[in-house]
């Protein structure tokens, strides 16, 4: 198979603490950045990772600024492929915080493929990662709830399809998981929110890579990296205007 990665521009951060994305880096300077997902073609049939945030309205009341007109919406994103929602019969959530899976429901026709470490960390979160899970605030069911029916738990890395595999890449939560995808160029990597934007992966003078501040295990996140790095495959952010300059990898 020979996959191509297409990136999705699912919404903006209007300002993001750079502080979440590189840890104890630039706090208090806040920047736009993106929601990313991906579309993966080449094979039998679509891929998608990761399902973006909510609407605008949602995120002001819930969360914080984010703009997404129509245009970034995951119909209208699929649609500059080709692809229509109800084509997709699998989709990668990578994690099941609000960001990464709000739009699940879009896709009346897959099976959502999530990590068992993922689901109970969405259950039952630390105090500090219950915003992000949307879990335990009055009057809300949390987004990943909405196709809690159609989720296939998963236990580890999985071999999902010929030249594509999803490795278990703990430390932003507990149960995030990574698209490793073959492609002509190579392999890729879409490690989501282990690697926010570029940076968290080419390091600094102290460290070779730069967890992000938002995070669950610092200990399990620099075990990540050393994985990652065995892959020897390209990195993919998941909040990285610079993405969105290439049309598709591979």
């Amino acid at each position: 198979m020979e996959y191509k990665i297409y990136p999705l521009h699912l919404g903006t951060f209007k300002a993001m603490e750079m502080s979440n994305l590189l840890y104890q880096i630039n706090p208090g300077v806040k920047v736009p950045q993106p929601i990313l997902g991906w579309l993966i073609l080449g094979g039998e049939e679509p891929i998608v990772v990761d399902t973006g945030g909510s609407g605008e309205e949602w995120a002001r009341i819930y969360h914080h600024g984010l703009e997404r007109p129509e245009e970034l919406s995951m119909g209208a994103q699929l649609e500059k492929h080709g692809v229509h929602p109800d084509d997709v019969k699998i989709v990668v959530n990578t994690h099941l915080h609000w960001d990464h899976c709000f739009q699940n429901d879009v896709f009346k026709n897959a099976t959502f493929l999530v990590q068992k470490k993922e689901l109970q960390a969405a259950v039952a979160p630390l105090p500090t990662q219950r915003g992000y899970y949307e879990t335990g605030i009055k009057g809300v069911i949390p987004a990943w709830m909405k196709t809690f029916d159609r989720m296939r738990v998963l236990d580890g890395d999985t071999h999902l399809t010929d030249g594509i595999e999803l490795l278990h890449l703990p430390g932003h939560t507990p149960g995030m998981q990574g698209v490793l995808v073959q492609t002509a160029k190579g392999p890729y990597l879409i490690p989501s929110d282990t690697i926010g934007v570029y940076e968290n992966w080419t390091g600094n003078d102290v460290m070779e890579h730069i967890p992000q501040g938002i995070h669950w295990s610092l200990e399990d996140y620099f075990a990540t990296f050393k994985k990652m790095e065995n892959t020897n495959a390209t990195v993919l952010p998941s909040h990285d205007f610079r993405v969105l300059e290439c049309e598709y990898y591979g």
